[in-house]
C-alpha cells in the first residue's frame, strides 16, 4: 500500500481540510565549508551536518512539520504567512536568501567563534549580510553538548539564512518560531534515530 502524505490547511473559520502532498521529488544534500575550528570541533560538526541531511530527507521529520500545532493549537510563529507545507516547501528547495546555492542543497559554511562573553548562551547565531553561521567554539567544547544539539542548531541557524526570524529576547512564543521549532525537531529526530 502507497503511503499518501496529508498537508493540513486551516481555513477561515477554523475549518481544517487534509490535502495530499507530492513525495519528495529530491534528496536533500547538505555541504559543509568551516572555518576557525579546531580538528576535535570539525569532527564534530561534520557528524552533526550529516545528521541534518538525514532528518532533513526522513519523512517522519517532514510529517512533523505538516503537522506542526495540531496537538497544541499553536502553530508555527513568525513564519512569513506561510502554513506548514509552505515551510517545508521552502527546506525541501534549500534556496538561501543569500543566494548563489543550489536547489535542494543545505549550503553550511560554518565560522567558529569564541566569545569574549563568558555567560554567552548563544550557541550559534546568523549576522545580517552574512552567509555564515557562526558557531560559539566554547558549546562545541563542551561534552554535554551532543551531536543532536549541534544539528539542531546548525538547522535553527539554517532557518535564519532561508528568511526566518524570532523574537530577540525570550517569549511565551519564541519556541514556536520557525528556527526555533525546527532546531528542536532536527534534535529531536537524530536522538530518536540514534545519535
Amino acid at each position: 500500500m502507497k503511503k499518501i502524505n496529508l498537508l493540513v490547511k486551516t481555513l477561515f473559520g477554523g475549518l481544517v481540510i487534509l490535502l495530499p502532498v507530492l513525495a519528495q521529488a529530491q534528496t536533500i544534500q547538505v555541504s559543509l565549508d568551516a572555518q576557525g575550528l579546531s580538528e576535535r570541533e570539525l569532527i564534530r560538526v561534520r557528524e552533526a551536518s550529516v545528521r541534518v541531511e538525514e532528518v532533513f530527507n526522513d519523512p517522519e521529520f517532514a510529517q512533523r512539520i505538516l503537522a506542526f500545532g495540531q496537538a497544541t493549537g499553536v502553530g508555527f510563529q513568525e513564519s512569513q504567512g506561510l502554513d506548514n507545507g509552505e515551510i517545508l516547501e521552502r527546506i525541501q528547495r534549500g534556496v538561501e536568501l543569500c543566494g548563489g546555492g543550489e536547489l535542494h542543497r543545505v549550503d553550511l559554511r560554518i565560522q567558529g567563534y569564541i566569545s569574549f562573553n563568558p555567560w554567552s548562551r548563544v550557541p550559534g547565531q546568523v549576522k545580517n549580510g552574512d552567509c555564515r553561521i557562526w558557531l560559539n567554539r566554547k558549546y562545541l567544547r563542551d561534552p554535554e553538548w551532543r551531536v543532536a544539539d549541534i544539528a539542531g542548531t546548525l538547522a535553527h541557524e539554517w532557518m535564519h539564512l532561508l528568511g526566518f526570524t524570532h523574537a530577540y529576547r525570550e517569549t511565551s512564543l519564541r519556541s514556536f518560531s520557525v528556527p526555533y521549532a525546527i532546531g528542536e525537531m532536527v534534535t529531536e529526530r537524530v536522538v530518536e534515530r540514534g545519535e
